[in-house]
């Protein structure tokens, strides 16, 4: 990755992921298109969405950044 790609992951991980909060199939569809398009370029974001969407799936459909 170049030094942008890396700036812009850490963003989005420390500015994005964290607002999110949602519950039902529908969002987690929105956060599977999501992590589509950030497992192309932001893995270390990607990660960090995949463990929401983990975890919300565990919990009842319920997903949020903390």
């Amino acid at each position: 990755m170049i030094g942008s790609d890396v700036a812009m992951d850490f963003a989005i991980q420390q500015q994005i992921l964290p607002h999110i909060e949602g519950y039902g199939t529908n969002f987690r569809n929105r956060l599977l298109k999501l992590a589509e398009v950030l497992n192309k370029s932001y893995p270390r974001s990607a990660a960090e969405l995949d463990r929401i969407i983990a975890s919300g799936n565990e919990f009842t459909g319920s997903y949020s950044y903390f």
